[in-house]
């Protein structure tokens, strides 16, 4: 809908609205103009840039040192496990399966077996944050205890 030069959305029917500006440029769609293909029309804002980021994150490495002062053996293969999943791009639990194929899925949580079954990073994998947050890292006996379930 127009009116004066600002167009008005209403984004997924939710009743939240915003505005943009439509210039009257010929190059192509920047900040502040619209697109329209296949019967829908994308606004891109300067006031809400669509912003994701490029590579995948661990947060936190803290929970990896923490543990590692516990069990030193464990470091290398808790850092491996880490560069491996900051060095790609899951937007998928497939993805996560595809890169590591004994990672289970327990409610909102990936469990990833680290170390050859010795030790258990627990995470919440936020796909399109692309973020990996460490909820605990344990070794397989305190993992069969059940207590990170809480």
């Amino acid at each position: 809908m127009l009116h004066g030069g600002v167009a008005i959305r209403e984004i997924l029917g939710l009743g939240v609205h915003f505005a943009s500006r439509i210039s009257n440029t010929s190059a192509g769609p920047v900040f502040g103009d619209f697109v329209q293909a296949a019967g829908t029309v994308n606004y891109l804002t300067a006031e809400f840039p669509f912003w994701e980021p490029r590579e995948v994150r661990v947060i936190s490495r803290r929970a990896i040192r923490t543990f590692a002062e516990r069990h030193p053996d464990a470091m290398g293969p808790l850092l491996h496990w880490a560069n491996a999943t900051e060095a790609v791009d899951w937007k998928t639990p497939g993805d996560v399966r595809r890169t590591f194929n004994t990672a289970d899925f327990v409610g909102d949580l990936t469990v990833f077996d680290v170390g050859g079954n010795k030790y258990r990073v627990i995470a919440f994998v936020h796909y399109r944050r692309r973020a990996v947050y460490i909820k605990d890292v344990l070794t397989h006996k305190e993992y069969g205890k059940g207590v990170w379930r809480r």
